[in-house]
């Protein structure tokens, strides 16, 4: 499933169980849009049920893989079709690391999907953003200066997948100079 994307672009979808039901509409603009893979994830808190809601009805009313982009330990779902093991990559504490990557290692054993390990840069920085409310001020700013430090630290662990945004409800988006890098 994964192989194909390797060596070319491929355009994903993300998913917030918490602010998104699917219904048919959402269907259609999934079906019409082919994205190669659908993301599943947020960055609060959700019941577990939306969650569970939203992985079976995508099973059931498409071919496209579902991947968890969880923004928290109780978005795994053993249905995924494989797993973004996210690491805030400038953060200032451990917990958004690698810590919740420890947390759950044994159950994404038992589920045996595909599961990588992703650097996420966050490239906003206007304090306004989801990820920044978690985070409340335990994440370095990326700039002009370290930008670059980051990217190369990236580029020595050499991971499969990378994730960069400017963050959920970012007032400017990610230039394409910065994605290009």
């Amino acid at each position: 499933t994964f192989d194909s994307l390797r060596s070319s672009k491929a355009m994903a979808l993300l998913l917030d169980p918490d602010k998104t039901q699917i219904d048919e509409k959402w269907l259609k603009v999934i079906k019409r849009s082919r994205p190669d893979i659908i993301l599943i994830g947020g960055s609060q808190s959700f019941p577990y049920e939306k969650l569970d809601h939203m992985v079976h009805k995508l099973k059931h009313e498409t071919n496209i893989p579902i991947i968890g982009f969880p923004g928290d330990n109780s978005q795994i779902h053993p249905l995924y079709d494989g797993l973004l093991a996210l690491s805030v990559f400038q953060s200032t504490d451990a917990n958004y690391i690698i810590q919740p990557l420890i947390e759950v290692v044994n159950q994404l054993v038992e589920f045996s999907y595909p599961s990588f390990f992703t650097p996420y840069l966050i490239l906003g920085n206007s304090g306004e953003t989801n990820v920044e409310r978690v985070l409340k001020g335990k994440m370095k700013v990326l700039n002009d200066n370290n930008y670059t430090s980051y990217l190369n630290a990236i580029k020595l662990i050499n991971p499969k997948t990378v994730y960069m945004e400017a963050g959920s409800g970012a007032s400017k988006s990610v230039s394409t100079t910065k994605i290009s890098q």
